[in-house]
């Protein structure tokens, strides 16, 4: 986006740029929403249960392989053409 403000005319034309700012304005949108979701159920699955002093149990979510498949998969749909 810096880029599609600060370059000068004669290296992106008015259209170009137009074109520039409206793909990366769809894009964005949907990668906030994403991301939020993301974040969201990693929060809600979060989980510690104390059943006093006898034990306790702790639930969380590592995103070490769903975090970097995501990751993947929103790369890769992202650059699948529509049909």
């Amino acid at each position: 986006m810096l880029f599609a403000w600060i370059a000068p005319p004669n290296t992106l034309s008015t259209g170009g740029r137009e074109n520039l700012l409206i793909w990366l304005d769809a894009l964005g949108k949907y990668s906030l929403v994403d991301s939020n979701i993301l974040v969201i159920m990693m929060v809600a699955f979060s989980l510690n249960l104390d059943f006093e002093d006898i034990y306790s149990i702790d639930v969380f979510v590592i995103p070490e392989v769903s975090g970097l498949s995501f990751l993947y998969f929103y790369i890769e749909a992202i650059y699948t053409p529509i049909r």
